[in-house]
């Protein structure tokens, strides 16, 4: 079985401001859920989230923090449970969870 793929076709919806505009709608949902979640010990954390588009005109988003206690938060640490804050939100919202890389290197178990 043989199938053309039509590469304009891919490049088009690549850059399409209708999908970027959706998939932007779709984190900003997101990282209000994450908001809703997320631990308020100084609120560091929750103030230094963000939602953002893919750069160079690509349909896609970002939501995270910026916050240095990012990691700490969504994997814990020695003393403290992982609160998984930004990938439950994600789920919750129905988003593909992507994790770029997690201390001691593996995916959320």
């Amino acid at each position: 079985m043989r199938s053309d793929i039509d590469q304009m076709g891919i490049r088009e919806l690549l850059f399409d401001p209708a999908l970027s505009n959706q998939m932007y709608d779709h984190a900003k949902v997101a990282l209000q859920h994450a908001r809703s979640l997320a631990p308020t010990d100084s609120g560091e954390y929750r103030r230094r989230m963000f939602v953002r588009r893919l750069r160079g005109g690509t349909a896609g988003a970002i939501y995270g923090t910026q916050s240095y206690k990012g990691w700490w938060v969504e994997y814990g640490t020695v003393n403290h449970r992982a609160h998984h804050v930004l990938t439950r939100a994600a789920q919750a919202a129905n988003l593909k969870v992507r994790h770029h890389s997690t201390p001691g290197g593996g995916p959320l178990s």
